[in-house]
């Protein structure tokens, strides 16, 4: 996952919660101003690694083969003043799709694998022009790279 924060202290505060070593074990543990990050982190699952692409960035990379954390990092982000965010999914080991937070939400940006519904499939799969998604092709072994170019178009207004 790719996380823009809004400045230098939340992307600390994020690295913080998310990892287990920092992560309160109690609620009653958490700092007061952050009490309510407490229930969205409880249970979840450290990301095997995180970086620093820049002070305001980070990118978690994860790897959950049960639960949909999803709804657990909308809340997060959404109490962290996140507005920027990219998701992506895997398929049998491979870069099947990315999502966008919009509105609080992750939402389907771009699929690499062909959808069941064609009208999803043509809608996500225009958001790309042919040279971008050839470019994110060539990254499919490298989702933090893929995460990076993704994030770098989305900064620019380049993505539909």
């Amino acid at each position: 996952m790719y996380i823009r924060c809004p400045d230098q202290g939340v992307c600390e505060r994020l690295t913080f919660w998310l990892d287990e070593e920092t992560r309160p074990d109690f609620e009653d543990e958490a700092p007061r101003e952050e009490s309510s990050w407490f229930v969205p982190f409880e249970g979840l699952d450290a990301p095997e690694d995180v970086t620093h692409p820049s002070e305001e960035t980070l990118i978690a990379g994860f790897d959950w083969l049960t639960d949909d954390p999803r709804e657990s990092f909308e809340q997060i982000l959404g109490l962290a003043g996140v507005t920027k965010a990219l998701w992506y999914e895997t398929d049998g080991g491979e870069l099947s799709a990315f999502y966008r937070l919009e509105q609080g939400r992750f939402e389907p940006l771009v699929s690499l694998t062909p959808l069941d519904d064609p009208i999803q499939e043509k809608r996500y799969n225009s958001r790309l022009s042919t040279q971008q998604r050839a470019r994110l092709e060539t990254l499919v072994d490298e989702p933090e790279q893929a995460l990076l170019y993704l994030a770098e178009l989305s900064e620019k207004g380049d993505i539909a």
